[in-house]
């Protein structure tokens, strides 16, 4: 698997330890969905201001998130964009790790590139599974 990774904005790159987990932690949703570990997913570190305009353009919500997934096909599975400065927020907030924080938000966006979702109660408990098995063997468990 090939996994892009840049930034934009006023975001700067995770240390290279995380970045590695990051790497694995996209290999493994594949792996676990069953898909070719031959696809390319694009891991793009933002600012709040940067995916709020995601957020508005895509999603017609004036406001900022923590990630934002856009699926595009194959060979390039799609996009995984990353708020930094959320990211930073919520792992003071839960009191875990960043390297965790991004590991769950690049799961979490990688799966929903998988075509899961959480707009149900089923869909939530099936992907919430899977976010957890997935960081359970990544070995940062909540």
């Amino acid at each position: 698997m090939k996994l892009i990774i840049s930034k934009q904005g006023k975001a700067h790159l995770p240390e290279a330890r995380t970045l590695r987990t990051l790497r694995k932690a996209a290999r493994l949703c594949l792996l676990r969905m069953g898909e070719s570990p031959d696809q390319e997913i694009s891991l793009v570190f933002t600012d709040d201001e940067g995916i709020a305009r995601l957020n508005m353009m895509y999603r017609g919500i004036d406001q900022p998130t923590d990630v934002l997934s856009f699926p595009m096909g194959r060979p390039l599975l799609g996009d995984i964009v990353i708020s930094l400065e959320r990211a930073v927020s919520q792992a003071r907030e839960y009191g875990h790790s960043l390297q965790r924080e991004l590991a769950f938000l690049t799961v979490h966006g990688a799966l929903h590139l998988l075509g899961l979702d959480h707009e149900s109660k089923s869909d939530r408990k099936r992907m919430e599974s899977y976010q957890k098995q997935i960081l359970f063997v990544l070995g940062i468990p909540r």
